[in-house]
């Protein structure tokens, strides 16, 4: 007890003889001040995300500033190819944005489909990519490999832009193109895969991004485990993966059952034959495909969800059979004479055109033929509506909405009354976006 007290008298005399008056003194502040900012500035350095950098204070800063700088070019290049090819018509706004909250020294996270009006299959696409670039990021993506990182997060945007302004396909998939080829890059240095079989890596990568998605955007932890295990095996190159078997789906309707019956000997028969050389990539990205489109088709996740499998499956194997390039065709629908009503032949005929459509994955165009005789006014706006009528009956076919263009053209003179009352429907098929093995190869080396 004598030796404790002894301590703190020692201990209260040493406070005593400090000249406390010499702590609040401005020279004292300021010199405090400049210390504390000078350590801001070596703890922190300029374009780093807030708290990013309090983990690494001893190590290199470098690749915090060089994913904001990397970023910062890409949108910049990005507004500049996007304002010569749109003029007066781009709305750089988000760009700017973004812009301003890297000056804020904070990383933007990439936006949400909703952000840019996106619904339907493009929008489910985009969010899928979204979540799986986002997992990449949790993975320091953007620490480790920052200009990679900028182009994929860039790509998306440019991909989900160009959508939202319902640009042509092949402006669309160019960015769709360079956002895959980028993140299958970040994906190999990322998660390393045994296997060197392309075939074998591409699909580990796939379904192991769908389970992603699965797990986290729509919180089905069943089927997330059940395409993370095909993933992994995928990997390991255990044995040949196989299209899923129809019987352990319950829930899908006969008229399903038949196409995906018959879809599934197809693809079965192209596996066969393209698991190697040069459309193995496309045969494993066929195959995760289908098993996405039988998922959700038995889920019952909606007809834009299952559409945005469909189609992507479809384009797979329009590769891998055969290349063939664009393929249109051509079918008039009639009215009556005065008549906006369609009759039951014209909504079969339709109902042909849409299921045609939809196995080909093309885009649709309906054509509006206004009369060059009567009131102008009248005649397109009758032309208009009838135009209406066909977008509405294709939809009840199943054919999503963004697949739709409805145009409108005057009847040539020549045509008889009855041409007059026509609404044309056409469809192009166009070569599908599959992203390059020598992309990814660019991207790489850099």
């Amino acid at each position: 007890m004598k030796k404790a007290g002894a301590k703190f008298i020692a201990v209260w005399d040493a406070l005593c003889r400090v000249r406390w008056q010499r702590f609040v003194s401005v020279r004292f502040f300021c010199a405090t001040l400049a210390a504390t900012t000078l350590v801001q500035f070596v703890i922190n350095p300029a374009n780093a995300p807030i708290g990013a950098s309090s983990a690494s204070a001893s190590s290199d800063a470098t690749p915090y500033v060089g994913f904001s700088l990397a970023l910062r070019e890409a949108y910049l290049d990005l507004a500049r190819a996007e304002g010569e090819t749109l003029g007066a018509d781009f709305d750089r706004s988000l760009l700017d944005r973004n812009l301003k909250v890297l000056d804020e020294r904070i990383w933007p996270e990439p936006e949400r489909p909703a952000a840019f009006g996106l619904d339907g299959p493009t929008g489910i696409a985009v969010d899928e990519a979204r979540l799986r670039l986002l997992r990449l990021y949790g993975l320091a993506a953007r620490e480790a490999y920052p200009r990679p990182a900028a182009a994929a997060q860039t790509a998306l945007e440019c991909w989900a832009l160009r959508a939202a302004l319902r640009r042509d396909a092949a402006a669309i998939g160019a960015c769709e193109e360079r956002f895959y080829a980028a993140i299958i890059v970040l994906e190999d240095w990322l998660l390393p895969l045994r296997t060197q079989d392309p075939f074998h890596r591409r699909l580990a990568r796939e379904y192991l991004a769908y389970a992603n998605y699965k797990a986290v955007g729509e919180g089905d932890q069943i089927d997330a485990r059940h395409f993370a295990d095909k993933g992994l095996r995928a990997a390991e190159a255990q044995g040949p993966l196989e299209p899923e078997e129809l019987e352990r789906w319950f829930g899908l309707e006969r008229s399903e059952l038949h196409d995906l019956s018959l879809w599934r000997i197809r693809l079965s028969l192209a596996l066969e034959k393209h698991r190697t050389g040069s459309n193995a990539v496309a045969a494993a990205i066929a195959l995760a495909r289908f098993d996405c489109w039988i998922e959700r088709a038995a889920e019952r996740a909606g007809a834009a969800a299952a559409a945005k499998c469909r189609g992507e499956f479809i384009d797979a194997m329009r590769r891998i059979e055969d290349g063939a390039g664009p393929e249109s065709e051509t079918i008039a629908v009639r009215f009556g004479y005065d008549r906006l009503s369609l009759t039951a032949d014209e909504r079969a005929k339709i109902a042909r055109a849409a299921r045609q459509a939809l196995e080909r994955n093309a885009m649709i165009s309906v054509s509006a033929l206004a009369s060059p005789r009567g009131r102008l006014a009248v005649e397109t706006r009758q032309a208009w509506r009838r135009a209406e009528q066909v977008i509405d009956a294709l939809a009840e076919a199943g054919v999503p909405a963004e697949r739709i263009r409805l145009l409108q053209r005057a009847a040539l003179a020549g045509e008889n009354d009855a041409g007059f009352r026509r609404v044309e429907i056409s469809w192009l098929v166009e070569a599908p976006p599959v992203a390059a093995a020598s992309e990814a190869s660019s991207i790489r080396s850099r």
